[in-house]
């Protein structure tokens, strides 16, 4: 896939090229006689549309091929979460009791005040005690 992304800049790189100086491309590197396409010269005469086309439809382009599906959360260099290990997406909780459990390893003990917790929790938490 990365050769795609690549393949699709330089795509980019020429477009850009045909649109300011197309039809003396096609004089100078076509055989003699051969006609400038219409797209090259409607191309040239549309540069504004022609280069956000471009831009819109390479950058679109770029990106699919560039996705893996990758979504991976770290805290300090270790892995919390991996959407490719696990084949899903994380949910809330994962990533907060993940990060939790790795500060608290390294000895920080994080205690939420309550005035920070919905409501919905608080009644919860007291239930709890």
């Amino acid at each position: 896939m990365r050769i795609l992304t690549r393949l699709t800049s330089y795509a980019q790189l020429g477009m850009v090229g045909m649109t300011f100086r197309g039809s003396q491309f096609y004089r100078e590197f076509s055989p003699v006689g051969t006609r400038v396409p219409d797209w090259v010269t409607s191309m040239e005469a549309n540069k504004m549309h022609s280069m956000l086309t471009i831009h819109f439809v390479g950058n679109l382009l770029r990106q699919n091929f560039g996705n893996t599906g990758a979504f991976e959360i770290y805290y300090d260099g270790e892995e919390v979460f991996s959407k490719l290990k696990e084949k899903r997406m994380p949910r809330l909780e994962e990533i907060v009791d993940g990060i939790r459990e790795r500060r608290e390893k390294r000895g920080f003990k994080y205690v939420r005040p309550k005035e920070m917790l919905p409501e919905r929790m608080r009644t919860r938490e007291q239930k709890q005690r």
